[in-house]
């Protein structure tokens, strides 16, 4: 993480605390989410704005910064912090998850892709029509996209803190875009 207002190693731990803090809240017959999915997905958290610049995805598309350009102009900040949070877990002393097959692997990449990319304030409106449309008797049959949307309302919860908390943070993200 770099030493920004905002999107910090602080902001990342909260996101992975409040994510944590809802999967405890959700009575667990209800969710069919393993251990080691809840890990993945709290890994993401705390990744989902790794090696954040400080400028924001608009910024980046009407500049076309090497971030735009290597997204393709979509989620772009989001797609460099999955990208750096990759990286970073492929080194051969952070790979945590050296124990699981190649198949296994993937399946944990794409699942770290798609929560970090659900951060993308863009695809708001996408995330929550498509939790709208879920069809709560097959829940279980959703856990990516459950994943998602508890990732994305983690990473803006700070709105659910006391008021003199969320002014700190508000505060923050105003001066780091200013």
């Amino acid at each position: 993480y770099n030493l920004i207002s905002y999107h910090n190693f602080a902001h990342g731990v909260f996101v992975m605390q409040y994510f944590n803090y809802i999967i405890n809240q959700i009575d667990s017959k209800k969710l069919n989410f393993s251990n080691e999915h809840i890990f993945i997905c709290l890994i993401a958290c705390i990744g989902h704005d790794l090696g954040h610049p400080g400028t924001n995805n608009l910024f980046h598309i009407n500049n076309s910064t090497k971030y735009a350009c290597k997204s393709n102009f979509k989620s772009v900040l989001e797609n460099y912090h999955a990208s750096n949070l990759l990286k970073l877990l492929s080194k051969e002393k952070n790979d945590i998850f050296i124990c699981y097959s190649k198949d296994e692997k993937i399946k944990i990449k794409n699942t770290i892709i798609e929560c970090i990319l659900s951060t993308d304030m863009s695809l708001h409106s996408n995330i929550v029509k498509e939790f709208d449309n879920l069809n709560i008797q097959n829940i279980n049959e959703n856990n990516l996209l459950i994943s998602k949307l508890l990732v994305h309302s983690s990473d803006i919860s700070n709105i659910l803190l006391p008021f003199n908390n969320y002014l700190e943070w508000s505060s923050l993200l105003i001066q780091e875009f200013s």
